[in-house]
């Protein structure tokens, strides 16, 4: 289980990163702005390591450490705003899998000519047999071999459908399949989950200038929309499109 944040476009306000993060530590220091089903009667913070990756000049960098989010002297904010697009994850280990820096999110891998960054938030517990003539995971978490599945779909069917993805994944037993995917001219979005609804609905802040879609709730970019079950947007990077899958 994890949080989730993507930037499409210029630079953003201070205060969004600073909430995305109060929420990765669940405001252990002041009042919850964002409560769901893991959080009502307890603390759930996301402490085992966090990760981002950014793409500038057409290129991705990424960056992984094992420390929390929350306790990092990291400038996270210079380091978002220094793409055009950034993912930042900050992961709650799934039960059984390592707490280990090959298993931080964003994972990429070069595909199609393409080089692709892809996160996760859920646990999906059917074992995902991957073609590992093509790929080799890095780590051993459900998330990467889930980002190989959507690679493969992409390269059938050319993009990516919400109706493609549910039926890749319909039989597999999970509480979240949540991904952000994207490569250097589209991000996409995915919404799947069949337990916790409040912790796992995506929301999407829009701009003219910037698109955020984060796991909790940003109060200072305003209202949010609510990303709908078993759903997937595409964002076209340049033209800043939002068409539903």
């Amino acid at each position: 289980m994890c949080r989730l944040f993507v930037k499409i476009g210029k630079n953003l306000e201070k205060n969004a990163i600073s909430e995305f993060i109060l929420s990765c530590e669940d405001y252990l220091k002041g009042p919850k702005l964002d409560i769901h089903e893991r959080n009502e009667d307890q603390t759930f913070p996301h402490p085992d390591g966090f990760g981002y990756s950014f793409l500038k000049n057409g290129s991705f960098s990424t960056f992984h450490f094992l420390e929390p989010i929350f306790s990092t002297s990291v400038d996270i904010y210079s380091e978002v705003n220094r793409g055009e697009i950034a993912l930042i994850h900050a992961r709650k280990a799934s039960p059984g899998i390592e707490i280990d820096i090959k298993n931080n999110h964003p994972f990429d891998q070069e595909f199609l000519g393409k080089t692709w960054v892809f996160m996760h938030n859920g646990t999906i517990k059917t074992e995902i047999k991957v073609d590992k003539n093509r790929f080799t995971p890095k780590g051993t978490t459900d998330s990467e071999k889930y980002f190989f599945k959507l690679l493969e779909l992409i390269e059938k069917n050319g993009s990516l459908s919400s109706e493609a993805v549910y039926n890749l994944i319909k039989e597999w037993d999970y509480s979240g399949a949540n991904f952000i995917l994207a490569n250097n001219e589209k991000v996409w979005i995915g919404v799947f989950f069949k337990k916790y609804p409040l912790y796992y609905t995506m929301k999407l802040y829009n701009s003219d200038s910037t698109i955020i879609i984060s796991s909790c709730y940003l109060p200072s970019l305003g209202e949010a929309k609510l990303l709908k079950n078993n759903s997937l947007i595409e964002i076209d990077v340049k033209e800043k499109q939002i068409i539903q899958k």
